[in-house]
């Protein structure tokens, strides 16, 4: 084997006559600057160069001793299909030239015996390579090509007349067909019919004699084997396939791409609904460096701070809605805001009314990370506030409930907190009566009298209010003179609010205003109600705790005076007896008997007051509304009166007693004023009459009782009488106290004596 160096065409000439190769190898390196010629005379050695090493032509003899050329020919074949092959024999026939081109030689000469047979041979040689090498060029892009083609994240087909001619892998799996059901199918048949004529109108345009202005690229919807709907972005492109004037097409699936479009679009919608239709007001910002500027509110907005759309978009926030004194907080927020935070507070915002409360929720675009724009959500809390703070007044008034000792100390904490907390300034808290008959204003503000006189008291089944309390459920009217249940049609109000107060009373507010009552605070004044109803029982049950230990303690007390009475006051006339029985027996006498009889009387006397006393002293557990004037002409018919007269003031109405011991107080009473009159005179005059504030008196003509007594009537054993036992005013007091009345003694305005009654409640002197 021999070589030589030379340029970038390497041949390989083989030939059992080594001058030839040397002459071959010089004359064509002559030739061509561009030629390296190797040699050799074996051709198994040649063909490990061809199959080892880098050979652009092969130049071979035709007779060689281990094969001829056409033999070395087809061993060259096996291992260089393409390589260029030119067969240089010495023996020329048409038969041997027509055999090597049907073998597939690439060119033939005919050695010779001139210089120009080199020229020739190399310009053969040139030709081939030249050929082969821009054949593997080609080749290799068609690879480069094909492998492009079928490794495409894209669909890739090419048609003729609408018609299928190629499709890639890719192009298969976007519309679920085999290579073979595509290929020569119609392009329309895979169309969408809604983008059928859209889609042909852009193929004809790319095909056709007169070529219209078509998009390159544009977008469709194809029917998947399947019939999936799918998205493609085509693209199209005209080029010759296989000679004939085509199309090349390529098809990328994008279905998921318009479906995320379609979701953000849906997305972005519901948001812009949302923002323009929600029933809080938002504002969309941006900031500007570090300022926010208002770049869209909603409606909602406008309606509540009550500043028009046109007017604030691309105003800075914080003038606009931020009063001054919390600019500082603003702007903390603000650098918050920036930095992605998320701000949630309750804020006092400027709207064009005025400062309201308000809960801000303010969210960056991209929370987390540094973002210049975001909503501001803003929800109008100052009636939730103005609630809260009313709540909490009214919790206030709770808690001085519970230190409340009697039911007119609860009714004034009720009606005074409804008129400062709940701003109701007409109203008035009634409670019932023990009979549960009528309803009394006990508690009233001053501003209605300004509409009423006197509120009046409320008789069972009389109008709304007493609906209202009888089956205990708050009611409230916006215009009451349309109810035909109105206690009064010619009533100076319009609106009314009832909240019944347990089986205690009632809580009534009233406006001239029709609609005054707001649901949420009648809810406060339902709790206010509660509140006293637990007030109101807490004082009866303490009342009812005081009772039983004034009870204990007054039967104390009557035991001691009991004890007192025996030690003493029947000890007395004891003792007289039994000195009288002693001197009888020694020296009987008709005196003795007297004495003995006197005494005895005057025992029995204090055995009956005794009696009485008992039964009297015991607290009133249960009291009703009694007639005084049926009651005092019942307890005069009692009274031995002689020629003492009674009169009853026809303006006494109903007493809350126990009728029975009223009985007995009253003919305690008559009594003392009959005793105690002059015998001379014509006879006493009582009068019993009601008292202003609450409460009656009785009072006689008779000579009436020394001042300087007069704090001494009601003691026990006090009598201005040899034969008076000392209990009668003494009963009289203690039935007074056992209902909880106070009484004294005044002067009458005829100069004899006059008791007055008073309940402990009574405005009374």
């Amino acid at each position: 084997m021999s070589a030589s160096t030379g340029g970038d065409v390497c041949v390989l000439h083989v030939d059992d006559d080594p001058a030839l190769l040397d002459l071959s190898a010089e004359f064509l390196e002559r030739e061509r600057d561009s030629f390296s010629v190797r040699t050799t005379t074996d051709v198994f050695e040649a063909l490990e160069v061809v199959s080892g090493e880098s050979i652009d032509c092969v130049v071979s003899d035709y007779q060689m001793p281990e094969m001829n050329g056409l033999e070395f020919l087809e061993e060259v074949r096996t291992r260089r299909p393409r390589i260029p092959f030119v067969l240089f024999t010495g023996k020329g026939s048409e038969e041997i030239a027509s055999e090597a081109i049907t073998a597939g030689v690439t060119d033939y000469h005919q050695k010779g015996g001139g210089v120009e047979q080199w020229t020739v041979l190399a310009n053969k040689i040139d030709i081939g390579v030249d050929h082969y090498r821009a054949a593997e060029a080609l080749r290799e892009s068609e690879n480069r090509y094909r492998t492009v083609v079928e490794r495409s994240h894209d669909g890739i087909f090419i048609y003729q007349d609408g018609i299928i001619r190629f499709v890639n892998d890719r192009a298969c799996e976007i519309t679920g067909y085999e290579r073979a059901e595509l290929v020569g199918t119609p392009v329309e048949s895979l169309l969408h019919e809604a983008d059928r004529e859209r889609v042909l109108d852009v193929v004809r345009g790319h095909t056709g004699d007169e070529r219209a202005e078509s998009p390159t690229t544009y977008r469709a919807r194809i029917r998947r084997k399947d019939d999936e709907v799918r998205h493609l972005e085509l693209s199209a492109k005209e080029i010759t396939y296989e000679g004939v004037e085509s199309v090349l097409g390529s098809a990328r699936d994008v279905t998921e791409q318009v479906e995320q479009r379609r979701a953000l679009q849906r997305e972005r919608d519901r948001i812009s609904a949302l923002f323009e239709n929600i029933a809080v007001p938002i504002i969309y910002y941006e900031f500007d460096g570090t300022t926010p500027h208002i770049r869209d509110v909603n409606p909602a907005f406008e309606k509540t701070f009550g500043y028009p759309r046109t007017e604030v978009v691309g105003a800075n926030i914080d003038d606009v809605i931020v009063p001054p004194t919390y600019a500082d907080e603003a702007g903390w927020f603000n650098r918050r805001l920036q930095s992605g935070e998320r701000i949630e507070a309750d804020v006092t915002r400027q709207t064009a009314e005025g400062p309201r409360e308000f809960h801000i929720l303010s969210v960056p675009l991209t929370p987390g990370q540094r973002c210049d724009r975001g909503y501001a959500v803003y929800t109008d809390i100052t009636d939730r506030k103005r609630h809260e703070q009313r709540l909490n007044a009214i919790q206030e008034s709770s808690r001085e409930l519970m230190r409340a000792n009697t039911a007119r100390e609860v009714a004034e904490i009720v009606s005074r907190a409804a008129k400062e907390t709940l701003e109701y300034p007409i109203n008035s808290v009634m409670l019932a009566d023990a009979d549960r008959t009528e309803l009394v204003p006990v508690a009233t503000t001053p501003e209605v009298a300004e509409y009423l006189d006197e509120p009046p008291t409320v008789r069972a089944g009389d109008g709304l209010i007493w609906n209202a309390f009888e089956r205990g459920e708050p009611r409230v009217y916006d215009d009451v003179r349309t109810d035909d249940d109105v206690y009064n049609p010619d009533t100076p109000f319009r609106s009314e609010f009832y909240v019944p107060i347990g089986e205690h009373g009632i809580f009534v507010a009233a406006s001239a205003e029709a609609g005054y009552f707001e649901q949420r605070d009648a809810a406060l004044v339902k709790v206010l109600a509660a509140n006293a109803e637990a007030a109101l029982e807490r004082a009866e049950r303490e009342m009812e705790l005081r009772t039983q230990r004034s009870a204990l303690e007054r039967q104390n007390e009557r035991l001691d005076e009991f004890a007192s009475v025996v030690s003493h006051d029947l000890r007395n006339p004891l003792n007289v007896i039994l000195g009288r029985v002693a001197a009888a027996r020694e020296a009987p006498a008709p005196e003795h008997l007297d004495r003995i009889e006197e005494s005895a009387r005057h025992m029995e006397r204090l055995v009956e007051d005794l009696l009485s006393l008992a039964r009297e002293g015991e607290v009133v557990d249960e009291v009703s509304s009694v007639d005084l004037e049926a009651v005092a002409q019942s307890a005069w018919q009692q009274v031995d009166t002689q020629n003492a007269t009674l009169t009853v003031e026809p303006d006494v109405s109903t007493v809350q007693a126990d009728e029975p011991r009223l009985h007995e107080l009253l003919e305690n009473l008559f009594r003392n004023a009959i005793d105690h009159s002059d015998p001379g005179a014509m006879g006493v005059h009582v009068t019993v009459g009601p008292l202003p504030g609450g409460g009656f008196y009785v009072a006689d003509d008779g000579p009436g009782i020394d001042p300087e007594d007069r704090d001494q009537v009601f003691e026990r054993g006090y009598t201005s009488e040899d034969q008076g036992t000392g209990f009668g005013l003494f009963i009289v007091a203690d039935i007074a106290d056992a209902h909880g009345w106070s009484i004294s003694v005044q002067q009458s305005d005829t100069g004899g004596a006059c008791f007055e009654v008073r309940p402990d409640d009574s405005d009374g002197a």
